[in-house]
């Protein structure tokens, strides 16, 4: 969430327009895909650790994108 929320701020204070911060937000907001859990195998990594990385961002995601649309909405960019 916080990295996602330096990225709106940035697009902010650059002087992006309010759709333009709305897609900053959903391509940083994003939770970590699938197929980093296939690369950790190929590579010899962890794939528990791959495995649960993969579980915590989607399910933080679906909370943070909730609240930050919300916010969003509450502040007039969408």
């Amino acid at each position: 969430m916080i990295f996602p929320l330096i990225a709106i701020l940035s697009a902010i204070n650059l002087g992006f327009n309010a759709e333009e911060v709305l897609v900053i937000y959903i391509v940083f907001g994003v939770p970590t895909a699938a197929v980093s859990y296939i690369i950790t195998i190929v590579m010899k990594g962890d794939p528990d650790l791959a495995s649960g990385i993969i579980m915590l961002t989607t399910l933080l995601s679906n909370i943070s994108m909730t609240l930050f649309i919300f916010y969003f909405r509450l502040i007039g960019i969408v």
